[in-house]
């Protein structure tokens, strides 16, 4: 996170520094002899180049956390969802069943013989959550699990959706 951070407060500059490079040769209308425009055209690929890094850096800091583990606790009315995102410590998650909006066991193609649910839940303040969990999963698996969390969700637990069609 240190490292974002660092990047964001430097963007200014270097978008600075690519407005005075281009700006100052600009203004002097002197015209550019071959060595100047090396000079340049290598900064600016430079700095281009770790901007590029930068997105690539973010878009895996901040990318879709991954759910690691998971335990439906009857007894409580709960589902402990053990989350990882990069960069982060795992944190664990207690979802209500009251809070759960719906549950939707899914497969990725007809011929497939495992599959992973999907939960949406309402949480603090009103938004709203989704994770999948229990990817790899066998269908029989997937089919008792269904079966139980229909008895104690109800109508909130979907039918398996194969996402082939």
């Amino acid at each position: 996170m240190g490292f974002c951070f660092s990047v964001l407060g430097l963007l200014p500059a270097f978008g600075l520094a690519i407005l005075l490079i281009i700006g100052l040769g600009a203004m002097q209308g002197v015209p550019s002899s071959e060595e100047s425009s090396f000079t340049t055209s290598s900064l600016i690929l430079f700095l281009l180049g770790f901007v590029v890094l930068m997105g690539f850096v973010f878009a895996w800091i901040f990318s879709e956390p991954k759910v690691q583990a998971f335990t439906l606790d009857e007894s409580q009315q709960l589902i402990t969802l053990t989350v990882t995102r990069r960069g982060r410590k795992p944190t664990e998650l207690r979802v209500p069943f009251s809070d759960i909006i719906h549950i939707c066991p899914y497969v990725l193609a007809t011929f497939d013989r495992d599959g992973h649910f999907s939960v949406v839940y309402q949480g603090p303040k009103g938004k709203v959550f989704e994770y999948r969990f229990a990817e790899g999963t066998s269908l029989e698996e997937m089919e008792f699990h269904a079966a139980w969390l229909r008895g104690v969700i109800g109508e909130r637990m979907h039918e398996l959706l194969n996402l082939d069609k």
